[in-house]
């Protein structure tokens, strides 16, 4: 049984009455909180310069505030990953409020919706002449119908070759998105 597992049996035995079962779950987070900071000392020069005492008390903080969580709050209940809700509040307890990830630093949280840019999107014909490589632009397929050149060109046969590639008579023809 994983450390998660055991902590979420520990979780339901205490909200099902047994008030040791609390008691049994503060070890066992302290045991993995405490493992996490050392874990951590590692790689971080701050947290190796702690004392074994200093490693403890943030260690017992953090398993602290989830065991006051539950008797703060009586209908706390961790449902996913109890030792995911630990290693952010290990987190907290080693780096502060301060400590965010780069991407939690990106967020902003605001109580309005941002408004919606009014685009306007049109689009451009681009009509190719495979005969003498030369490129025209048309504004709309209204005015690409105008020109005589295309006067048999019919709608589904030009969606057909701006789809496909594929060539009608000597022209090629393309599409170009423009957002105002």
């Amino acid at each position: 049984m994983t450390d998660n597992e055991q902590l979420l049996q520990l979780q339901a035995d205490y909200r099902q009455g047994n008030g040791a079962a609390l008691s049994a779950m503060y070890k066992k987070l302290f045991e993995i909180a405490y493992k996490t900071i050392n874990a951590r000392s590692c790689e971080n020069e701050v947290i190796a310069n702690m004392t074994a005492a200093e490693r403890k008390q943030k260690a017992h903080d953090s398993a602290t505030y989830i065991i006051e969580q539950y008797l703060k709050r009586p209908a706390f209940e961790i449902t996913e990953s109890v030792t995911g809700y630990l290693y952010r509040r290990v987190n907290y307890e080693l780096y502060g409020r301060n400590h965010q990830r780069a991407c939690d630093k990106m967020l902003i949280f605001t109580d309005k919706l941002p408004t919606k840019k009014k685009t306007r999107v049109r689009y451009m014909y681009i009509v190719k002449d495979t005969s003498d490589g030369t490129t025209r632009t048309y504004a709309s397929a209204g005015e690409l119908y105008l020109n005589p050149e295309f006067r048999g060109l019919r709608k589904k046969r030009l969606a057909e070759a701006i789809r496909t590639g594929r060539k009608w008579k000597n022209y090629t023809f393309d599409i170009l998105e423009v957002n105002e």
